[in-house]
């Protein structure tokens, strides 16, 4: 991985919107406890946990994300669940539940598997009117990053996780590649909050705000709305008024 991860960047790292500090305090312990990991007759469990805790942490990011942008940018659940009708909620969810601090984007995040990576993907098409989440994400964050294949690689490392957990599988991955997936897993989470915020803002007619964040990683918002309004599904561009921006 060429240059710094993301959240190396402490800057990066106060500049995005609503970042729960508790995750990221999270993935420097994962990574520093990835430093220790020695030869010895406990390391696959020790991978097989670091891979397992990984996906634990950004679960619980995602869902924060989820959760935030939903109830800050007053999204409704029907444009997040697309196509349903009804809000299923398990009832040992409800148990836990406390109706005094219950909020849409919570209720809605009931419905979220975030180990799934279609879930993820359904979720985030929904909250931002794109057609189709990692084709977008995909495409704006080749604007910063030379990575490539996002779908790909998330959905490898989740299900590698369901396999762990489920069926016994072992990491096959050494401790620099374990590395590796701690990086780019906590950069997509950062980077789907981030391009999300930036997308809502401009949907709500916020272009100053959205600007302000896409030059705080060097990305010209003319470059991000083209991506993005070649994106948006025909409804958004209908609701809001979104035409392509002149050349």
């Amino acid at each position: 991985m060429k240059g710094k991860p993301l959240w190396h960047n402490k800057q990066w790292v106060d500049a995005i919107p609503d970042l729960d500090k508790r995750h990221h305090i999270e993935i420097e312990n994962l990574y520093k406890f990835c430093n220790e990991i020695v030869e010895g007759p406990n390391i696959q469990y020790l991978k097989n946990y670091v891979l397992i805790r990984l996906c634990s942490i950004i679960e619980g990011y995602q869902k924060a994300i989820v959760t935030g942008l939903i109830d800050s940018f007053t999204i409704t659940p029907s444009q997040v669940l697309r196509g349903s009708k009804e809000l299923i909620l398990d009832l040992d969810q409800l148990e836990n539940f406390d109706v005094t601090t219950a909020t849409k984007g919570k209720l809605v995040t009931t419905s979220m598997r975030a180990t799934n990576p279609h879930s993820i993907h359904d979720i985030f098409t929904g909250i931002n009117q794109v057609k189709a989440f990692f084709p977008w994400f995909e495409e704006v964050v080749s604007l910063i990053k030379k990575e490539k294949g996002w779908w790909h690689f998330v959905k490898d490392v989740l299900v590698t996780r369901n396999a762990v957990v489920h069926n016994l599988t072992d990491v096959k991955d050494t401790t620099e590649e374990l590395k590796e997936k701690i990086d780019r897993m906590y950069d997509f989470a950062n980077y789907s909050l981030w391009f999300s915020v930036i997308n809502l803002l401009l949907q709500k007619d916020r272009k100053k705000e959205a600007a302000e964040l896409c030059s705080k990683r060097d990305i010209k918002i003319r470059d991000f709305e083209s991506i993005t309004n070649d994106h948006l599904t025909n409804k958004a561009k209908r609701k809001n008024n979104i035409k392509k921006p002149r050349s």
